[in-house]
């Protein structure tokens, strides 16, 4: 085990039903949770959860249900995307409000609704149905940096300064983009798995692997980037199948993947059979509640997924 692991168990209590939590989102070092409500946001520390800042009904100006949050490190700078009747704020708008001065200092329009929004060092990333826009937030403006149109299909990861952005774009191509040096990247595939679409992306925590899961679901695709090597190919099963969400370990000798069906794939990735079709370890774990959105974490000491 490289580190020790902790867990924590948070729980909030309102006298007001109407200011339930409709989102939840981390700042970048996980030293921060933001949760938007039914009439704002609140900010707590983490792991002791001291409420740090609470915005909602008359002390935001928004005054609307937050349906998409993002907090930026430790600045108390939250992007907030709002969902109410009051007309001053429009629902295809985001909202970067800045607690410290109490007021919004920046707001971005978007052109479809919005899926998505995550903040990354100084970079915002605003996903909908069918656009993909990477906005640099600075004390004096805002730049688009780089717009995607036509696909949803994009997973986006920063390690040591490289802030990673891969996608599936309109023409059946897997691309990368390297945010913070302006770098593009293609990973060039056969044109046979090329034809079979995709409906999930992941990047590795290294950045260094992208993973691609076939439209049908049957398939899952390990590429080392700078390569295009294919690494591994997985095979999950005869029948299509629409994927949730998948994960690789720590050692990134495991990749564990959920479907909407509420199965459990855990495949062993063995360098040794990279060039075989490698078939599924195990599907020892049934979600009865799988159809929900799940997030999958791999634990270090295993290496098996739990959710």
């Amino acid at each position: 085990m490289d580190s020790a692991e902790e867990s924590f168990e948070f729980i909030t209590q309102y006298t007001d039903t109407a200011s339930r939590i409709n989102c939840l989102a981390l700042n970048q070092n996980a030293s921060q949770l933001a949760c938007g409500t039914q009439l704002g946001f609140r900010v707590y520390s983490v792991p002791e959860f001291r409420l740090l800042c609470q915005r909602e009904k008359q002390a935001l100006p928004l005054q609307s249900s937050i349906v998409h949050i993002a907090l930026l490190q430790e600045s108390l700078i939250v992007a907030l995307n709002p969902f109410g009747n009051n007309p001053k704020y429009h629902r295809d708008m985001v909202y970067i409000w800045d607690d410290k001065q109490q007021l919004i200092i920046r707001q971005v329009q978007m052109y479809y609704p919005l899926q998505s929004l995550h903040f990354y060092l100084d970079v915002l990333v605003l996903g909908s149905h069918e656009n993909i826009s990477v906005y640099r937030i600075s004390d004096s403006r805002q730049t688009l940096d780089h717009r995607i149109s036509g696909t949803s299909i994009y997973t986006i990861s920063l390690h040591a300064h490289r802030l990673l952005l891969a996608y599936f774009s309109p023409e059946r191509r897997l691309l990368l983009r390297d945010i913070l040096f302006s770098r593009s990247l293609e990973v060039r595939e056969k044109p046979s798995i090329q034809a079979e679409g995709c409906q999930l992306l992941r990047l590795s925590k290294n950045n260094e692997w992208v993973v691609k899961v076939s439209s049908s679901g049957r398939y899952v695709y390990v590429y080392e980037i700078e390569t295009s090597a294919l690494l591994f190919t997985l095979y999950r099963g005869y029948n299509n199948n629409s994927i949730l969400d998948l994960s690789l370990s720590p050692h990134f000798d495991r990749l564990s993947l959920i479907t909407t069906k509420g199965t459990l794939h855990v495949f062993r990735l063995d360098p040794s059979r990279q060039k075989g079709l490698m078939q599924m370890l195990s599907t020892d774990y049934v979600n009865s509640y799988a159809k929900r959105p799940v997030s999958l974490q791999v634990s270090t000491n295993s290496g098996i997924l739990s959710n």
